[in-house]
């Protein structure tokens, strides 16, 4: 997924979720989609207030809503090898 940003914001707020792979595929989906934050939490059936800290870096979304998010978006988990 190549990742263009509008601004250096956020840039600045994708440098900082680089810690954890996941939720920064979940950020990067957010900020690609074209929508508002608004929208996103709105069809996502999250609340604004959940998702505005999770974009900023200043707080994870519960496991229930990083679910709902990721769904909303089309992203799935796949593990990278076959258990034996």
């Amino acid at each position: 997924m190549s990742v263009s940003f509008k601004s250096s914001r956020m840039a600045k707020i994708s440098r900082r979720s680089r810690s954890n792979a996941v939720s920064a595929i979940a950020l990067r989906a957010v900020l690609d989609s074209g929508k508002t934050l608004y929208r996103v939490a709105k069809d996502a059936g999250i609340t604004y207030s959940a998702l505005y800290p999770f974009v900023h870096g200043k707080r994870m979304l519960s496991l229930e809503g990083f679910d709902k998010l990721c769904a909303y978006l089309g992203l799935t988990l796949k593990p990278e090898r076959e258990e034996k």
